[in-house]
């Protein structure tokens, strides 16, 4: 059984701090993408063990928690990922 299966419809809705976190992600993507890069890494282990946590407590809270951390990450990543096709863009555009 996976995380996202044992979640409730309420707890998959966007959590209110993670609009400010992807505002966040894609100014940080304009001004800094190296750190970005850093950052997306980051974002990406603490998913990894908050899922692996969840799995072994299988917790509302850390079920919760873990569902956080992946969506910080992939937050992270798309704004990641839209600096690097507007960089192809420009590229192929050149």
């Amino acid at each position: 059984m996976t995380i996202a299966s044992r979640m409730s419809a309420d707890e998959a809705t966007v959590p209110a701090d993670l609009d400010g976190a992807i505002a966040s992600y894609q100014r940080l993507a304009a001004m800094d993408p190296p750190a970005l890069r850093s950052l997306v890494a980051e974002l990406n282990q603490i998913s990894l063990e908050s899922a692996a946590s969840a799995e072994e407590q299988a917790t509302p809270e850390a079920l919760a928690r873990a569902d956080r951390s992946a969506r910080r990450a992939a937050a992270a990543r798309a704004a990641l990922d839209s600096i690097d096709a507007e960089d192809e863009y420009e590229a192929v555009a050149n």
